[in-house]
């Protein structure tokens, strides 16, 4: 993997790992065409727009991930 990738999900992993250096309460991600959002400290995926996101976001699509790591090797990119 070419170095500069290597520093790009380091990057994203540690901005996931630190809740307390998101812009807001939310952490925008993106994977491909997919749009998605973090919410405090689970490493769970909404699969919302973070503008539109709905009252009950148990009702939206999820991902959950066992941890950061697997979050960022899903695909999933701080947006």
């Amino acid at each position: 993997m070419p170095n500069n990738q290597v520093e790009s999900l380091d990057r994203d992993l540690n901005m996931m790992k630190n809740p307390n250096r998101w812009p807001r309460l939310v952490l925008p991600l993106t994977r491909g065409h997919d749009l998605g959002i973090l919410l405090g400290d689970k490493p769970t995926v909404y699969k919302v727009n973070m503008y539109m996101i709905p009252d009950d976001l148990s009702k939206a699509p999820q991902e959950s991930y066992p941890d950061y790591e697997a979050v960022v090797a899903a695909g999933w990119q701080v947006d």
